[in-house]
């Protein structure tokens, strides 16, 4: 057991666990005039999510003989061979992902918020999940 690999998925879990929290919230909200600042909160937790993914992904292909030290693009693509993610939603996040370091609207950040509650949540989840099992298994 590798005490590295535990600890980015614990890291990962924290993430999503509390991505989800700020996606209950947004969806409990009772003032609807609030939901930029809850759209702000969840997209604040999904890239802090995603850099936690990619941690444990160049972490876990370390830990299984690859070279990890990749650009993102060759890093999905190394992880999508290992059966882990799926490359086109990956590289579609990641540069969602990057546009988020800059300053966007809130029409972007309506349809960013959107898609992170419907799609990149459980993406990230099921990396998550697919890291685990693979873990478990070794």
């Amino acid at each position: 057991m590798s005490v590295k690999i535990e600890e980015a998925i614990n890291n990962l879990e924290k993430r999503i666990k509390s991505l989800k929290s700020a996606i209950a919230k947004y969806h409990s909200r009772l003032d609807t005039n609030d939901e930029e600042d809850y759209l702000e909160l969840i997209i604040k937790r999904f890239e802090s999510s995603d850099e936690t993914s990619k941690k444990l992904m160049k972490v876990y292909l370390e830990y299984l003989g690859e070279i990890s030290d990749l650009p993102a693009n060759k890093l999905f693509k190394k992880a999508h061979e290992y059966g882990f993610i799926d490359n086109d939603t990956w590289f579609n996040m990641n540069e969602e992902r990057n546009k988020t370091t800059h300053e966007y609207d809130e029409d972007f950040a309506k349809k960013l918020g959107e898609r992170i509650i419907e799609t990149y949540v459980i993406v990230i989840e099921n990396f998550y999940n697919s890291i685990v099992k693979d873990y478990q298994e070794q």
